[in-house]
């Protein structure tokens, strides 16, 4: 009976400690156990009940201020509790403790349950003698898991409307009370004599109150007066109980009068005395174990062996639990244990107060970053998040909203590496958000894919955070695994020794069977210590026997558990109805986890809980879903299925998808594998490239290119149009280049082109000749829809071609084609877009007038575009990004400075990291050019404490490399070290070999005055830049490096550190940097300068410097005025005046940009005199 919770203030503790997870409804019962709850779990969705234990504030105290044997001891009773599953008991479902230390635990919600006594009397006539068999069988379970109920009583033994016996709250007085087993403990009247009078509770004790409940319903009352406690007790350990009159079979009265002994000594030790002796009695044989009580009895063994791994694993949740993190992989083939360490872990985790998260991968899921959904559901119950990151996590967790009751906006469309990344980085950052610490078990990670990702990120911080990762795989499947996550140590299970052998048959049979000499060595010889087929032999030897308990008395068949896994799943399979096979041969077709609305629509007519419990021999439960019991039964149940009988199968299981899931995106995948396998080209050919497409959405590029890839290779089998196949192969294109398959890229780009009967450009073509020839046809000679998709693939290949493979020709022709096939759409955000691409791909092919003119048309379009609609923003900021840049290459501080802050602040709302990165890189240089180091310092900071704050390390590397620079032109030449050979360590670290390192240490060891690491590094240095034929904007920092260093040291050592053609082609890049890039001219007119000094031509080294200075003050590059002073000041004869205002003018301005290692050169340039080869110009 419900009663106001409100009211009840019991509850109301209870409900503050457990509202995050559970929706209460109301209360169903306070007592002095405590207060059971019935509440909806937001999880789940599904009714269960919660009971909060009332511990005494002794008890609680001892709890939260004692050391570790105390909690271990309570560690091992609520073991017991919570992985005990048994047809006759209440599943606990979940368990753990609030933050005062109180436990609770949810259970299944018995809907429409009564007492056992109530169930009797409202059916006078009913046979009693099922109910009490299913009693004890309950009990039988709990007492061969060292479990005694302790409280039996009528409210504790309740019978569902279809006359299934349920036990609930056993052991729960041991919890209560566990340290004092001469306390009082249970329902008085039902209390044992024996208890009563200070004896421990044992097995007798509990059958004991069962026989009085017995004795109860057939007395129609309880027997003794319940007047006061003192008459009671006595009562109850003196009064005999006659059982003649009782209306039943002598051989239950016989049964009773001995289990209503007062003395356990006179009575049944065990339910299976009391079994055998009503089979003596009756002459009639023992019901054979039902297959679900067997192997209850078998997964009920205690765990063995494998004392190392949980010694170290239970440590480094210690050690987590105190903000010191770590990641462990437990390796081993297939049975070998794994899952079973893990369980114990997780409890050992439970009553430590530490949240465990558990998930696993499965070969069949068909989406990226499955893994992380059930972790993330549990994390969202205590964890806050906003709704950007709320919406960026709903392609993990579907039902996201539902779970935090608010609705929530989409978030805008990014690029798909754009979208990895912002999905990676948010996971990431929800976990390290939680507040308590964690115990993240990852199961099976030899099939993970993308989540591989979140892993990696997580471990790089793993020691600063209180979480400990632990995860389990099959190292015969994926051997390699440990070096993919190198920051995971790794502990490898091997097979059980003879000894661990014989602790585990003994917890299956008791001492005098378990260890029966001819029976360990067979087992041994049987199952070489594999503990799947040591527990399939038991399961076999059981049904040899009868009873798993009479395995011990009998003779040892040979071979009995064949070689192969087809004859285990053989075995097992034949102790399941013929009737309940096909279901489960199309679960076992899904997937090891049951999707259990699909299999009710593939067969309405079967009552699916009963199905699940008759399939027990090959499945099991977890909490609230079902699966099999291990990979090696689903793996053999699918080597029986006949191959002629799959493609119906396949067929059958994609018609109910799509009954069930009708448009889910997340079923694309599995949907069209199961066409696929059906031979459906058609519909396999739509659902791959709708996963394609929901995957690549995600940033799921390997996942998507293989689902890309069929959907086109169809078209061979499946026409479609050229519209259609365009539009595939520009979606391949995105996949490929992610993945840095950038000719494929530009291949499926051209195919695109040709679907659509557009000019494809040559690859060859000079900028030059790309705006002199226009590559597109008239735009009237394409349909609108046509129109729209070649602007997008000519935009596509020319910003991969000119920003990712350097071909500005190819660049500068693709979108020029496509910025005069989206003029004819008239003004546009997407026209903008173009323009301001073009703008760029023409600065830096030298084109500045053309240049020019397009970024104008480019910015007098952006602002009639407000930032206020998601769908457009990515564009939006893309544009305004792209613009930014051009403004910073000529020079335009203010329009740079403005449309550039502008996206950056977009790229941060959209969730775009890596444009967000760059753009800032942007702001930065720009900062630099003017000399503002300090604001450059700022900007550069933010974007590396991001990056390390993400554990992104490519965005570590690059803004490592502003960081440095920074430090070097600030002077601290110690720091700018430092930050490059931390970068270099990056490189090596993520294997990219495409980074550049010795550009930025060769200037390092120059400004510090290593002269023989300059000299090493510069050959290295040049030849980093040799690949490069037009240097692109993110060449600055390498180039000037290179430039000033390798000058540097010619003019200390007198000869060039490198070959003088090699310098000459240095120095040629200067140029062509310089001719490109205005805002950069001024700084590398200095360094050509040098180079002339260097080789003779002082007039050009004086005519560069003095061109140099003009252009710096015209441009404001303060930075680079300085220089320019500098060299004039330094290279005029002391002798003229101009020489000391030259330096004066550098010193001042490198003072007040901070230049400090350069306001130094300039001092020691006004204390020593000139050489005299140096002479006057």
């Amino acid at each position: 009976m419900h009663t106001d919770f409100e009211q009840q203030p019991v509850a109301m503790e209870a409900l503050a400690a457990l509202s995050h997870r559970y929706t209460i409804r109301g209360v169903i019962g306070v007592g002095g156990m405590g207060v059971v709850l019935h509440a909806e779990d937001r999880l789940t969705q599904t009714p269960v009940a919660i009971k909060s234990l009332a511990l005494e504030p002794a008890m609680l105290d001892m709890l939260t201020s004692s050391g570790t044997d105390l909690r271990l001891a309570l560690a091992r009773e609520f073991q017991l509790l919570a992985t005990a599953r048994h047809p006759n008991i209440v599943s606990m479902l979940d368990y753990g403790f609030t933050a005062a230390g109180q436990p609770f635990f949810s259970m299944e919600y018995l809907l429409d349950s009564v007492s056992l006594v109530q169930y009797v009397q409202a059916q006078p006539h009913i046979d009693l003698l099922p109910l009490l068999w299913q009693a004890l069988q309950a009990l039988r379970y709990l007492h061969r898991r060292g479990i005694l109920h302790r409280d039996l009583k009528p409210d504790n033994i309740l019978v569902l409307s279809d006359g299934t016996v349920k036990l609930l709250d056993f052991g729960l007085a041991r919890v209560r009370e566990p340290y004092a087993d001469e306390q009082l403990v249970g329902t008085l009247p039902y209390i044992p004599p024996e208890v009563w009078a200070g004896a421990a509770h044992t097995e007798a004790s509990d059958l004991y109150t069962l026989a009085l409940i017995v004795y109860e319903i057939l007395n129609g009352e309880y027997p003794f007066e319940l007047d006061d406690v003192e008459s009671l007790a006595t009562a109850i350990q003196t009064q005999p109980l006659p059982v003649e009159q009782l209306p039943t079979s002598p051989a239950i009265k016989t049964i009773l009068a001995r289990l209503l002994a007062k003395s356990p000594d006179q009575r049944y030790p065990n339910v299976d005395a009391v079994l055998h002796a009503y089979a003596e009695l009756t002459q009639t044989t023992l019901p054979p174990e039902s297959v679900p009580i067997r192997d209850s009895l078998l997964q009920a063994a205690r765990f063995v062996g494998r004392k190392h791994e949980l010694r170290t694993l239970t440590a480094a949740l210690t050690a987590a639990s105190t903000g010191t993190g770590s990641a462990w992989l437990i390796g081993g083939e297939s049975g070998v244990g794994k899952t079973r360490l893990l369980d114990e872990l997780r409890v050992y985790a439970l009553v430590q107060g530490i949240t465990v998260l558990r998930a696993q991968t499965t070969a069949e899921s068909g989406m990226p970053f499955r893994i992380w959904r059930e972790p993330l559901r549990a994390l969202l119950m205590d964890t806050h998040i906003t709704d950007f990151e709320a919406g960026t996590l709903r392609a993990v967790v579907p039902d996201i909203a539902t779970l935090l009751k608010r609705s929530l906006p989409d978030v805008p469309l990014v690029a798909p590496q754009a979208a990895r990344e912002r999905l990676i980085a948010t996971i990431t950052a929800v976990i390290q958000r939680h507040t308590r610490p964690i115990l993240l078990i990852l199961e099976d990670l030899h099939w993970v894919d993308e989540s591989i990702a979140v892993i990696e990120r997580l471990c790089r911080t793993i020691t600063r955070e209180p979480i400990c990762i632990v995860g389990s795989f099959r190292n015969d499947e994926r051997p390699a695994l440990p070096q993919e996550v190198p920051a995971m140590q790794v502990l490898t299970l091997t097979r059980l020794a003879p000894d661990e052998i014989s602790e585990l048959t003994t917890s299956f049979l008791g001492v005098q069977s378990g260890q029966r000499s001819d029976l360990l060595s067979y087992l041994a010889e049987q199952t070489e210590g594999n503990v799947f087929f040591l527990v399939e032999t038991m399961r076999a030897l059981a049904e040899e026997a009868g009873q798993l308990q009479a395995v011990g008395a009998i003779a040892l068949p040979d071979n009995l558990v064949a070689v192969g896994i087809h004859d285990v799943v053989q075995r097992r399979l034949g102790r399941i109805a013929p009737a309940d096979q096909p279901l489960l041969r199309y679960a076992a077709l899904m997937g090891r986890t049951l999707d259990l609305a699909v299999l009710a629509a593939l067969d309405p007519a079967i009552e699916q809980e009963a199905w699940l419990v008759r399939c027990a021999a090959v499945l099991e439960a977890q909490a609230t879903t079902w699966r099999f019991a291990h990979d090696k039964l689903r793996e053999g149940l699918l080597a029986t299925l006949e191959p002629s009988a799959l493609p119906n199968m396949h067929r059958a299981i994609a018609h109910t998808l799509e009954q069930v899931y009708h448009h889910d995106p997340d079923h694309t995948a599995q949907l069209a594998l199961h066409w696929c396998a059906a031979g459906d080209l058609s519909r396999e050919q739509h659902y791959a490239l709708a996963a394609g497409l929901h995957l690549l959405r995600q940033g799921a590029y390997r996942e998507a290119l293989p689902f890309l890839q069929r959907a086109y290779a169809l078209c061979a089998q499946v026409p479609q149009s050229v519209l259609w196949q365009a539009r595939l192969a520009r979606a391949l294109a995105d996949a490929t280049v992610a993945m840095g398959q950038l000719p494929d890229s530009f291949d499926y780009l051209y195919q695109a082109l040709r679907h659509l009967d557009a000019p494809v450009p040559e690859t060859t073509i000079t900028p030059e000749d790309a705006l002199a020839q226009p590559l597109a046809r008239k735009p009237a000679h394409y349909p609108p829809d046509k129109r729209a998709v070649l602007v997008d693939v000519y935009m596509v290949l020319g910003y991969n071609a000119f920003e990712m493979s350097h071909n500005v020709g190819l660049g500068v022709q693709s979108i020029a084609a496509a910025t005069a096939l989206q003029e004819s759409f008239g003004a546009s955000l997407q026209l903008a877009d173009c323009y301001a691409l073009l703008a760029l791909a023409l600065q830096t092919a030298a084109r500045h007038t053309a240049a020019a003119e397009y970024a104008e048309r480019a910015a007098a379009i952006l602002p009639q575009f407000p930032d206020d609609d998601p769908r457009t923003l990515a564009i939006l900021a893309r544009a305004l990004s792209n613009l930014a840049f051009y403004w910073t290459f000529v020079g335009a501080w203010d329009a740079s400075q403005r449309d550039g802050e502008r996206a950056a602040e977009l790229y941060e709302r959209i969730g775009d990291l890596l444009r967000w990165r760059a753009t800032t890189m942007n702001l930065a240089a720009a900062a630099e050019w003017q000399g503002d180091f300090r604001r450059g310092m700022e900007l550069r900071q933010r974007e590396y404490e991001i990056a390390l704050r993400g554990e992104d390390l490519f965005g570590q590397l690059r803004a490592l490399a502003g960081v440095g620079q920074l430090h070097a032109y600030l002077g601290d030449a110690e720091a700018a070290l430092a930050a490059f050979l931390r970068r270099a360590e990056i490189a090596e670290i993520i294997n990219n070999p495409s980074s550049t390192r010795y550009t930025y240490l060769s200037m390092a060891y120059w400004r510090l005055g290593q002269l023989d690491q300059a000299r090493a590094a510069l050959p290295r240095a040049v030849a980093e830049l040799r690949p490069t034929r037009v240097p692109t904007a993110h060449d600055m920092f390498s180039i000037q490096n290179t430039a000033e260093a390798l000058l540097g040291v010619w003019e200390h050592d007198g000869i060039p550190p490198v070959a003088r053609d090699d310098a000459a082609a240095m120095l040629h890049l200067v140029a062509e940097y310089s001719r490109r890039y205005h805002a950069g001219t001024p700084l590398m007119s200095v360094l050509l300068g040098r180079y002339a000094w260097r080789c003779g031509d002082r007039d050009t080294a004086w005519a560069q410097w003095q061109h140099a200075l003009l252009l710096a003050h015209e441009r404001g590059t303060r930075y680079a005025a300085g220089l320019a002073l500098y060299d004039l000041g330094r290279h005029t004869p002391p002798s003229q005046p101009e020489r000391m205002e030259h330096l004066h003018q550098a010193h001042t301005l490198f003072c007040e940009i901070g230049a400090a290692w350069h306001a130094e050169q300039v001092v020691l340039a006004q204390r020593v005199l000139p050489t005299a080869n140096e002479g006057e110009k």
